[in-house]
């Protein structure tokens, strides 16, 4: 009797499961993420805890890194992207401002550096060196991957001395992006690209806005024949740079009055992709099959949110608009097992949602454990002097006669055997190399020393250059030999 009670209980308990595995399915894992660009702090003052950020006519704004901090806080993401454009003059100083706002941030922050970050206007400017120092950051460019996510994050290096906004992909930098592209673009991975100019030609105004000049141009038809070669992993393209309004639509009866704001750069006529606003869809623009002018995009997306100081870039200057603080953030959710996901836009200054896009994946989401886990990175120029230009094709190059200095930064996955460097360049020469390590991703780091000892994963390189009495030294780029 006593065996058929069990028996009996035992069946009510498995239906008991059932009902409730069938009512309360198992929810599945969502990863929150949210992405920011263009917050341009400048100097702290005024008792203000952030300091302020960039408006042009030599004023500052110091509301909106609140409003962003508060929007940011209400989406409650898992994690946050930031396309650059961190600084207004990439000081120490406006870094350090930086640094405190992102701590304060819900979430991790993976930033890239956008062309304020590095020798903007002048080469009295540090070449990005907070962003290493005061923020912490120990790589510009990378890789992460989580589940079947990938996440390529490409600083571009800053030619100021061809334009204060112009930003150029050397071909170095493009020979890593192509190796990352190559492995992931395998099995069933879904590639992110993030940078801080959006590509030439694909969204809104990205033919006219300043810095799109023709080394911007050229990069960009680089760019893409990488993004046609591995359409079939790559989700989007990321970028910032474009300080115009989410819900602005670029038309071929372009006015130079928008919403109040004035600003005659954004008068482009029927240059350019028309009929599209700051987020692209390369599938539809395809299927529209334009003729004026013949379009073909690759077969992804082009996401370029909106600038968070949002006047920086002529309204406030041109026309007094009452703009400030228009800035957004933006959020999705991407869940376990889907092929799309949502892209939401939310205004800063009323921090509620006003804008929707739809993103399909190129396969289903796998999120496994959501970790985010480092994988690679580009030897990145933490410090430079003014005898090293950037040059568009070749990494850079040393003026004649003159002797400058870099510093080289770059992160391993694993701790390496250190065999040596080797520096691929024309005319000059260089010399006195010497190397800080780190075994712990740069929480400790040794001095100065003539050679590494030691496993290590994160490094520092100074090599001094010098160029020849006639002509520039030419350095294409370093190899770091390392081995068992």
């Amino acid at each position: 009797m006593r065996k058929n009670k069990n028996l009996k209980l035992l069946a009510f308990v498995f239906i008991l499961s059932l009902t409730v595995i069938t009512l309360f399915p198992k929810t599945k894992p969502n990863l929150r993420l949210s992405f920011i660009t263009d917050i341009h702090f400048d100097e702290a003052r005024g008792g203000h805890k952030y300091g302020g950020v960039e408006l042009d006519g030599d004023t500052s704004d110091f509301k909106i890194p609140i409003l962003a901090k508060k929007s940011i806080e209400s989406v409650k993401p898992d994690m946050i992207f930031d396309t650059g454009d961190l600084t207004a003059h990439s000081g120490k100083i406006e870094f350090r401002a930086y640094s405190r706002w992102m701590e304060d941030l819900p979430a991790p922050v993976y930033a890239v550096t956008g062309n304020h970050d590095r020798q903007h206007h002048s080469l009295k400017h540090p070449y990005g060196t907070g962003f290493y120092s005061e923020c912490g950051f120990n790589s510009a460019t990378r890789t992460y991957k989580m589940g079947n996510l990938v996440f390529i994050m490409v600083s571009d290096d800053h030619k100021w001395e061809h334009h204060p906004l112009t930003d150029v992909i050397s071909d170095q930098k493009f020979k890593w992006i192509e190796k990352q592209l190559r492995k992931f673009s395998k099995g069933n991975n879904n590639i992110f690209l993030f940078g801080h100019y959006p590509i030439y030609k694909t969204v809104a105004w990205s033919d006219t806005w300043y810095g799109m000049l023709p080394p911007w141009k050229r990069i960009s038809d680089q760019y893409k024949k990488l993004l046609y070669k591995y359409e079939e992993h790559i989700v989007a393209h990321i970028s910032g740079h474009l300080h115009t309004g989410y819900d602005w639509k670029d038309t071929p009866e372009d006015s130079s009055y928008r919403k109040g704001c004035t600003d005659q750069r954004f008068n482009d006529g029927d240059e350019g992709l028309e009929n599209v606003g700051h987020f692209v869809s390369g599938p539809k623009i395809n299927q529209t099959k334009r003729n004026h002018p013949p379009f073909r995009l690759p077969e992804m997306y082009f996401l370029n949110p909106q600038a968070l100081a949002y006047t920086h870039g002529g309204p406030f200057r041109a026309g007094g608009c009452k703009c400030i603080n228009k800035g957004a953030v933006y959020y999705a959710d991407l869940t376990e097992g889907t092929k799309y996901f949502n892209l939401i836009t939310r205004e800063i200054n009323s921090n509620t949602d006003v804008d929707t896009f739809k993103v399909k994946t190129d396969y289903k989401i796998q999120l496994k454990n959501k970790n985010m886990n480092f994988i690679a990175s580009d030897l990145g120029i933490r410090k430079k002097d003014s005898c090293i230009q950037i040059t568009e094709n070749n990494w850079f190059k040393v003026k004649q006669n003159c002797s400058g200095e870099v510093i080289f930064q770059k992160r391993w996955k694993k701790k390496i055997n250190f065999k040596g460097v080797r520096v691929i360049s024309e005319h000059g020469n260089y010399g006195n190399i010497q190397y800080k390590i780190s075994s712990d991703s740069g929480t400790t780091w040794t001095k100065w020393k003539d050679r590494p000892v030691g496993k290590f994963n994160l490094a520092q390189i100074k090599i001094k250059f010098k160029g020849s009495k006639n002509q520039n030294m030419v350095v294409k780029d370093i190899k770091i030999r390392t081995g068992n």
